[in-house]
Formats: C-alpha cells, structure tokens, sequence
C-alpha cells in the first residue's frame, strides 16, 4: 500500500511554479521590447498577482496538512488513554468483585462455622463473667467505701457538732465575762464619779463659804457706817445662811450614803446572778454530754439497720445479675439466628441485584459503544477538510479506525462475559459451600488466630474448659504462655506426689527427685497432652 505524500507534492508544485515563472520573466523580457513599458508593467502585475495567489495557496495546504497530523497526534493520545482508562478500570472492578466475593465467603464461612461460633460465644461468656465479676468487686469496694465515707461523714458530722456547741459555750462564756468586765467597770465609774460628786460638792462648798465671808467683807467695808446699824441684822442673817449650808451639808452627806447602799445592793445582785449563771451553765453541759450519748446511740442503731439493708440489696443483686446474664444469653441466641436468616436473605437479595445491574450495565455499555463508534465515525465522515486534502487516506485511516474500534470492543466484551462467568461461578460455588477449600480453612485459622490474640489473654481465666487447643498458645503472650505451662508441672507434680519446695530451704523427710522421677513426670505429661485438647491443667 502507498501513501500520497502532501509535503513531496507541495514541494514539487512550489518547483513548477518557480519554473513557470521564470519562464514568464523571459517572456516578459523578450515581449517589452515588442509591445513597450506599459504592456511590461501590466504583465508584471498581473505575475506577482498570480505568484502571490499561488503561494497562499501553498501555505493554506501547509496548514492543512499541519493540523491533520495534529489531529491524528490528538486522537492517537485520546485512543491511548481511553484504553488505560479501560483498562485501569477494568482491574478496579475485579479487585472490589474479587474483595466482595472475599467478604461474602468470609461472612459465609465464618457464619456456618460451629468452632468460630463456639469460640466466640465461650470468649463472650468469658468477657460477661469477668464484667461481672469486675463490678462485683467495684461494687463490694464503692459499698465499702461509701460506709467509709458514711462513717468518716458521721464522725465529722459529731466533732463539728460539739466543736459547735464548744464554740457556743466559749462564746457565752466570753459574753458573761464581757457582761462581768462592763459591769465592774460600771462600778468602778460609779465609783469615780461619785468620789469625783463629793469633792465637787465640797469645793462648792468651800466656794461658797468664802463667797459668803467676801461678801460679809465687802459688805462690811462698803457700809460700815450701815454695818453698824444693823449688825445685829447682819449677825442673823449669818446665822440663817450657816444653817442653810449645815442642812445643804447632811442632805449632800445623805445622799451619798444612799447611793453606796444602792452600790452594794448592785454588788450582791451581780454576786447573786453570777452564782445563777454558774449553776446554768453546769445543767447545760450535763444536757449537752447526756444529748450527745444519745446521738451516738441512735448513729449506732442507724448504721446497723443501713449494713443489714446493705446486705440484703447486695443479694437482691447477685439474683437479678444472674437472672439478666441468662437472658442475655438467650437473647443474644435468638439476635444470633436472626443475624444469621437475615445475612441469608441479604445475599440472595444483593445476587439478584447484582444479576439485574449486570444485565443493565451491559446494556448501557453496549449502547454506550455503539454511541462512541457511531461519533467516531461521524467525526471523520463530517471532516470536509481532509476530504479534500486526501480523500482516499481519510477512507483507509476511517476503515482501519472502525476496525480497530470493533476488535477493541469485542476484546472487551469477550472479557467481560468471561468474568461474568466466572464471577457467576464463584457465587454458585459460594451458595454451595459442600466443603470447606483451603481458602476457607485459612479464613476460619486467621479468625481464630484474631480472637485468640485479641481477646483470650485478658479473660483466660473466665475461659469454659476444653475451648482452646494446644495450637492457640502461640498467639497468646509470652508471660501467659509460661504461666500455663508452670500451672501444668505443677499439677503434673502434684499428682506424682512431688511437692514444691519452700523458698526459705528444704522440707524436713522429702528427697529431690531423681532422673526416674523427672522422666516420669515428662512421660506422664505428653500422654495429658496426648489425651486433653485443653491446655489448662483443670
């Protein structure tokens, strides 16, 4: 097959079109002689029109032939990566259909499992025993703690208690020894102030006295002349004046003698009261040490009653947790079952959605083709441009492209219908499920091996006799491993009638045991081992 070459034949135009030319210069030159300047410059107009022309005409076909090999470059890039594209997506639908197929037989298997689900169920009585037996133990603590708590509280409540009434006693101890204090020195001021009265009476007195006596002088000196007239007046006036200041002396004398007598009979009172308050606060303290015995006798009794109620709740309890982790495990049999139809109807609902959305998704990948080879083919038929350039090669690339196109299509097809099959395969052999392969028997091993690492270390001693297999020991801790193993000899001991030493020395009558001894014990153990599918001594 040859190929018509657009840029050989450009070429060789340009070089035909460059000898006419230069053939028409000649002309040209040959004819101005004959038909004169002005003939010459028409014609040479007209050539350059015409060169001109023909060279644009030369470059449209360049550009032409330029943007149909960058098409063709395009869409062998486009064809290359749709085909990735496909292909990449191709290896994503068998690596979630290989996954999905995994996760259903795996689901499968480990549903209709009798030693997965023994295991599981032993693991979760396990788990429920230990919960148990956990919050038995947080409740005996808590319930300890709060009687504790309750008593500490008590016996707080007591000591702030008589630190009050303590606190009340000093305080009315203070204020009768304040009220004491301000009574004595309301005394003492009386006191003072009385002394303080009598001397001021007496200065008054004496002021008045001798106001008296300067008056008489002054009196005497002014009118002596009148004095003598009437001295005998004068004389009895004094005399009068004396006796008002002798009866304003006793009554001032008087007076303060009541006022003492009304200061003693204060003093006795006050004593009086005194002795009364002592003898109050004595009857107080012998109430509050009789109340308080009292109290202490009726916390007693309450704390009492509250421990037996204590008691009496706490088996309450231990009934209804016993009652409740029987109904658990009824009802966690019963979810069992149901999980399992309903696991059952799930899959045969999601195998016939699976057909129905293979059968649609056929479908629409087939209208889908024939839509993308139908555009195809409509790109190159429409391509008026590379009609005209190269009809005959637009028809050969178009036949090779549609024949590409089918034998991609029909490689694909071909492939998907192969893994249909043998997807449609897998699902009925999956169905089946008459034996167990090598895949499900790895499928239940490293379920087993996760159940044992994960959750048998922490509830070993909870775990029901027979469950665990010598083979499990290996997934379980190294600390656990020698534990077990420890347990073992000395229960293989204890039966052979060797007993373990003390730490502090040897037991008085019994000799080590000798190689027979050993020997025995190593026979006797491997044919436990041989015997008991149970690594537990018990």
């Amino acid at each position: 097959m040859t190929f018509y070459n657009h840029r050989t034949a450009a070429h060789a135009r340009a070089r035909e079109l460059e000898m006419e030319q230069k053939a028409a210069q000649l002309t040209q030159f040959a004819n101005e002689h004959r038909v004169g300047l002005a003939m010459e410059k028409m014609e040479d107009a007209a050539e350059f029109r015409r060169a001109r022309a023909t060279r644009r005409e030369a470059e449209k076909e360049f550009a032409l032939i330029r943007e149909h090999e960058e098409e063709q470059r395009r869409r062998a890039a486009l064809e290359a990566r749709i085909k990735r594209e496909e292909q990449e997506a191709q290896e994503k639908r068998a690596a979630h259909q290989a996954h999905i197929a995994f996760c259903a037989k795996k689901d499968i298997v480990l549903s209709k499992s009798d030693e997965i689900k023994t295991l599981r169920r032993a693991i979760e009585a396990a788990i429920a025993a230990k919960a148990n037996a956990l919050w038995t133990e947080e409740h005996r603590r808590n319930a300890a703690a709060a009687t504790s708590a309750a008593l500490a509280c008590e016996k707080a409540e007591i000591a702030a208690e008589l630190e009050r009434k303590r606190q009340e006693d000093e305080a009315m101890m203070l204020r009768i020894r304040e009220e004491e204090e301000a009574r004595r020195i309301e005394i003492e001021e009386m006191r003072t102030l009385r002394a303080a009265r009598i001397a001021q009476e007496a200065e008054h007195m004496k002021k008045l006295e001798q106001d008296l006596v300067r008056a008489a002088i002054e009196a005497a000196m002014a009118e002596r002349t009148a004095q003598l007239q009437a001295m005998e007046n004068k004389r009895t006036q004094a005399a009068l004046d004396q006796k008002v200041f002798l009866e304003q002396r006793r009554l001032a004398v008087e007076e303060a003698k009541r006022r003492e007598q009304e200061e003693e009979l204060l003093i006795a009172k006050y004593e009086r009261e005194q002795e009364e308050r002592v003898a109050r606060r004595e009857s107080l303290r012998k109430r509050q040490a009789d109340e308080r015995d009292s109290l202490l006798k009726a916390l007693a009794e309450e704390l009492a009653q509250k421990e037996r109620r204590r008691e009496r709740l706490e088996e309450l309890r231990i009934a209804l947790a016993a009652a409740y982790e029987e109904q658990k495990r009824l009802q966690a049999e019963e979810e069992d079952e149901l999980k399992k139809q309903k696991v059952r109807q799930e899959l045969q609902a999601a195998f016939k959605e699976a057909q129905e959305a293979r059968a649609l998704r056929e479908a629409e990948e087939r209208a889908q083709e024939e839509e993308y080879k139908r555009k195809q083919l409509e790109e190159y038929r429409h391509s008026e441009e590379v009609e005209r350039v190269n009809d005959r090669r637009r028809r050969e690339l178009m036949v090779a492209f549609g024949q590409e196109m089918s034998r991609q299509i029909e490689a694909n097809r071909a492939a998907r219908e192969q893994a249909e099959v043998e997807r449609r395969a897998e699902e009925q052999r999956i169905m089946k499920l008459g034996e167990l392969d090598d895949e499900a028997l790895a499928i239940i091993r490293a379920e087993r091996e996760r159940l044992v690492r994960d959750y048998v270390a922490e509830v070993l001693e909870y775990m029901p006799v027979g469950i665990l297999t010598d083979d499990d020991l290996q997934y379980l801790p190294t600390e656990v491993q020698d534990n077990i193993k420890n347990l073992r000899l000395n229960k293989e001991f204890s039966d052979l009638g060797v007993q373990e030493q003390a730490n502090s020395g040897v037991t008085s009558g019994l000799a080590p045991p000798t190689r027979e001894k050993i020997d025995a014990i190593e026979r006797r153990q491997a044919e436990l081992k041989q015997r008991f599918t149970s690594p537990f001594p018990w």
